[in-house]
């Protein structure tokens, strides 16, 4: 998840959350020691994310306009001439709707126009992805 500088992140989430962004993201790619890959790729895990950490993470991004939060905030870091964030900022945007729609959380039609006007002119590098 460093990889894709989630540091950025750290400013735009809840303190109060039991689950996190990062758990959204597809946890047997990650550079893990093994007895941290084989915990993410058992079938134990594979339930607890499906019907656990996933439905309420959606819950919790559909509650009091959250996800519009998040994504005003990512947005308004996009044109911030004092981000000091070493990847494109438009990055993070991106990434913040990619882990979104992975809980099937509601998105504003303004958000998802800009993620599609976004995707095509973000190269991702495949050693990242």
């Amino acid at each position: 998840m460093g990889r894709w500088g989630w540091q950025e992140y750290l400013k735009v989430k809840t303190e109060d959350w039991d689950h996190k962004l990062s758990h959204l993201v597809h946890q047997t790619d990650i550079l893990a020691p093994d007895e941290a890959l084989a915990r993410y790729k058992s079938p134990e895990y594979a339930q607890v994310l499906a019907n656990e950490m996933i439905p309420w993470m959606r819950n919790k991004l559909n509650t009091d306009n959250l996800i519009d939060t998040l994504f005003d905030k990512c947005r308004a870091l996009e044109t911030d001439p004092m981000n000091d964030n070493v990847l494109d900022p438009k990055y993070n945007t991106i990434i913040l709707g990619a882990l979104v729609m992975r809980t099937v959380a509601t998105i504003r039609d303004q958000d998802l126009k800009h993620l599609r006007k976004l995707v095509p002119d973000n190269k991702c590098n495949a050693q990242y992805a």
